[in-house]
């Protein structure tokens, strides 16, 4: 059920609660954030992770300490485009194949987004059943703003140790199309900067579903981080099952998600829709998919101190944010 209440104050950007600063040097057992977070000290590392429903500072595995970079590297340069090639448009990119009479517009034919307010989607990008946890899409009314929201997994178990790497992609999550729609773009490896000064390397598909009233097209954007550096050249193109210009049908398989064997929590696909540079909640989900989302949370305490967040896709929307209409939201 969606709400909308009055609309709360606009704080900073960002999260999962992503800020790095620390006010002391961090112990085992301390309180931290985001999950996955990490704190080096000469040869001492430590990594934050959930443990016991608390986010937690505990001592890294040795081969995680391994694979960082020395405290001399370099930051990883940002990369305005991909780092690789993408795979090849097919034939029937109509963005691709103009015709005789001026260029075809490839969304012409999508439905309207006001259509999937009602005519919402079972198909959620990935089964989080064994997920480790979810964080909804947190609006820029929300505490801690991010616009996208996620899903985390782990390998603190072990399943994902000797789950085959790249020459054994059907073993990782599997990530869905929420809807029918074409592959408008497709980024086998992206460097992304974080706060603590340490790039990580993603991948992810950008999916076209629908247009708005003014006939902008509408897009998916699935981003799929295993919050580490690619660990070889072309490791995560194997992780991708689609091409740019591809047709897809809900519930197709456009991508697996890489969890490494070192990965405390981290790991992550984020998703949210966008039109024109501007981001919104990917709030088009069933009642049943939106409870079983919710029952994942992270931290429900979004809203303020004491205070419990509601089952929601997207929460402390802005209007700007809001897919349906133009007002701001609590919940979505």
């Amino acid at each position: 059920m969606r709400k909308a209440t009055a609309t709360l104050v606009v704080l900073a950007l960002t999260v999962p609660a992503i800020n790095t600063a620390m006010a002391a040097t961090p112990a085992v057992g301390g309180k931290c954030s985001p999950v996955g977070n990490k704190y080096r000290s000469g040869t001492k590392m430590l990594i934050c992770t959930l443990k016991n429903k608390k986010l937690v500072w505990v001592n890294a595995p040795q081969q995680t300490i391994a694979k960082q970079p020395s405290p001399n590297t370099q930051p990883l340069p940002a990369s305005p485009k991909n780092t690789y090639p993408q795979n090849p448009p097919t034939q029937n990119n109509q963005s691709q194949q103009p015709n005789q009479q001026g260029p075809v517009d490839p969304y012409a034919d999508l439905p309207l987004l006001s259509t999937f307010e009602k005519n919402l989607s079972s198909a959620f990008p990935v089964d989080f059943s064994k997920a480790l946890l979810t964080i909804p899409y947190l609006g820029a009314n929300s505490k801690a703003p991010h616009a996208g929201l996620h899903v985390h997994w782990t390998n603190t178990s072990g399943i994902w140790t000797n789950a085959g790497g790249k020459d054994h992609v059907t073993n990782y999550p599997a990530v869905r199309a929420f809807e029918d729609g074409f592959i408008d773009l497709v980024t086998n490896l992206y460097t992304m900067q974080t706060t603590n000064g340490q790039g990580h390397q993603r991948y992810g598909v950008i999916l076209a579903f629908a247009r708005t009233a003014s006939g902008r097209p509408v897009m998916a954007d699935y981003s799929l981080e295993p919050l580490i550096n690619e660990p070889s050249p072309h490791f995560y193109e194997s992780f991708i099952k689609v091409h740019q210009g591809q047709k897809v049908k809900k519930g197709d398989i456009i991508a697996y998600l890489y969890i490494p064997p070192t990965s405390t929590g981290g790991t992550h696909v984020h998703f949210n829709l966008v039109s024109d540079n501007q981001q919104m909640t990917p709030s088009v989900f069933t009642p049943e998919v939106v409870k079983a989302f919710s029952s994942k949370y992270l931290d429900a305490s979004y809203l303020k101190s004491g205070a419990t967040m509601p089952a929601c896709i997207g929460y402390g929307i802005s209007a700007a944010e809001n897919p349906f209409e133009n007002k701001p939201v609590d919940c979505l």
